[in-house]
């Protein structure tokens, strides 16, 4: 794949993750979940696109971490603090998604057709 293609497929998926992490709405942060495991599937091999997504689930985990600490701060406070939770809420639901979409490469990455004699 040449390099100017790569940085425009990686460009799309960091867009999308950034809309997977902050989406409040579950169906719509799916369908930006899908279409960025559609750009993550145009790179080569699967261990490729195995890195790409645990490097998303660290970034996540960082947020979710972040913004559990920002939560504990604004409820510590008295201030409102339901925007503080939809967010991580939607950070938790990305991280989800993130997970399960690991846990579907490594499926396909030691299946019969790379496992096979």
């Amino acid at each position: 794949m040449d390099r100017t293609r790569e940085d425009v497929i990686g460009l799309n998926i960091d867009r999308l993750q950034s809309k997977v992490m902050m989406e409040s709405d579950p169906d719509r942060r799916h369908f930006y979940f899908r279409l960025m495991a559609a750009e993550e599937d145009k790179f080569g091999s699967i261990e490729e696109k195995i890195d790409i997504v645990e490097l998303k689930i660290a970034s996540v985990k960082n947020f979710v971490d972040k913004q559990k600490y920002i939560l504990a701060q604004i409820e510590k406070s008295g201030r409102d603090s339901r925007l503080a939770n939809e967010i991580l809420d939607a950070l938790i639901q990305a991280q989800i998604l993130l997970e399960r979409r690991l846990n579907d490469l490594l499926r396909v990455h030691s299946g019969p057709i790379n496992g096979a004699d």
